[in-house]
């Protein structure tokens, strides 16, 4: 743990004799006489401090306060403060003339003490479980770890999972800088009742520590260092997921023309015309794929699969770090439209060495019904989609058809996109925002 660092200014307003703590004999003359402002310096202790001074000629006992509040008096030359939360502290001194003597009050000495990692009397303001592992929603115990956190008062928060080995030889500073913030909400959350945290993507067999760090309202700051989880082995991959490893040229039957009209609005156009282009799927986890290339406004982005009871490969609508892959549909009226609520795209079967795909459909709330036709990876922004390919853009519809070119048993875990499946039920149709060109 760091020592606890003070750092210290004085503010004198005069300089005179040292003396013992001992109160010598008043002077010959009969005139008022102020005493000598008392000299102060500071000593740390493991709570706190304590200023000291030297003893006031003449002087009968001091008078301090701190902060400017309520004033004490000490025979003492000195005064301490212990258990004292992080902050910048005043401490003023002044001697006190004897009842009835020839001399008046002294001065205000002062001094400013700031306390870096002191003790804060309320400590429970903010506080950090230690990780633990949990299979609750479907979560791995592999891949995941949980922690609780409670507090009040929070203002802000950051927070990360490291390795254990990794964390050990870190300083204070840097570990902060390793930590992501949280938003608002769940901050308000953390005041109202606590919060649960789960951190997806650590890897198997591997000790974790979590740091986090708080801001407290009134400005004091809080790290913690939990004690360390170690993740499960990860499971054995099952032969008929890891089959569809490889690489694989692609045959789209259509294509779905996105394009901006005389007038600015985007328009959604099925074009009889094949493309053809080349995916990669390789490891994601255990129990999921990722497939690269299939996105035509960045092939390195990927879109993961699982594989369904059937032995097929279901392409998800995951969300992604720069967005969430989405269909766009044909729908039982003959338009084109953008659906958001759909969990899955295309369904790829192997059926004697031909595979080939078979497209989500559903209902929508409005009564009609849709078939995906094409997907790719857009963001949504209320009931807006946002489309970042430059335009007009032109992707992969209507059958698709893979032809596999190698079974290079690749691992590609990406720690760089976050997956997550989205809640099924009705689809709804989404309305479009301008497009980027």
């Amino acid at each position: 743990m760091k020592s606890t660092t003070f750092y210290v200014s004085l503010m004198l307003t005069a300089s005179l004799a040292l003396a013992s703590c001992e109160k010598p004999d008043g002077p010959d003359n009969t005139e008022t006489t102020p005493l000598a402002t008392p000299v102060l310096a500071y000593e740390t202790t493991e709570t706190g401090f304590t200023v000291t001074w030297e003893a006031v000629e003449n002087a009968d006992s001091y008078i301090y306060r701190l902060d400017e509040g309520n004033e004490q008096t000490t025979t003492q030359c000195e005064a301490v403060f212990t258990d004292m939360a992080p902050g910048t502290y005043k401490v003023d001194v002044k001697a006190s003339a004897p009842s009835g003597s020839d001399y008046t009050d002294s001065g205000w000495a002062s001094i400013t003490v700031t306390v870096e990692n002191g003790e804060d009397p309320d400590d429970d303001w903010f506080n950090v479980g230690d990780p633990y592992l949990s299979s609750d929603d479907g979560f791995n115990t592999f891949e995941t770890i949980w922690f609780n956190i409670t507090g009040h008062d929070v203002a802000a928060l950051q927070y990360a999972a490291i390795p254990t080995e990794e964390a050990e030889g870190l300083s204070d500073e840097e570990i902060l800088e390793r930590l992501i913030p949280v938003d608002e909400y769940s901050v308000a959350t953390l005041n109202e009742e606590g919060i649960t945290i789960n951190i997806l993507f650590v890897e198997p067999e591997t000790s974790y520590v979590v740091g986090a760090y708080a801001t407290r309202t009134d400005g004091v700051t809080k790290l913690v260092v939990t004690n360390s989880v170690t993740t499960d082995p990860e499971p054995e991959m099952d032969p008929a997921l890891a089959a569809w490893i490889g690489t694989y040229t692609v045959t789209s039957t259509e294509q779905m023309e996105i394009a901006v009209d005389e007038s600015g609005v985007v328009t959604l156009k099925g074009i009889q015309e094949p493309m053809e282009f080349e995916i990669s799927i390789t490891k994601n986890s255990y129990s999921t794929l990722a497939i690269t290339g299939f996105s035509q406004y960045d092939p390195t982005i990927a879109d993961y699969a699982v594989l369904t009871e059937d032995g097929g490969l279901q392409m998800l609508c995951a969300v992604v770090a720069t967005g969430t892959w989405m269909p766009i549909c044909s729908t039982s009226d003959g338009t084109y439209t953008f659906v958001n609520g759909t969990p899955y795209i295309f369904t790829f079967y192997n059926n004697d060495g031909v595979i080939t795909s078979q497209a989500c459909s559903g209902d929508l709330q409005d009564g009609r019904t849709y078939t995906v036709y094409a997907a790719d990876v857009f963001s949504i922004s209320g009931d807006l989609v946002n489309i970042p390919h430059e335009l007009p853009a032109y992707l992969p519809a209507g059958e698709l058809t893979l032809v596999k070119t190698s079974s290079e048993n690749t691992s590609a875990k990406l720690s760089t996109s976050v997956t997550g499946r989205k809640a099924a039920g009705n689809a709804t149709t989404t309305s479009l925002s301008s497009a980027r060109q």
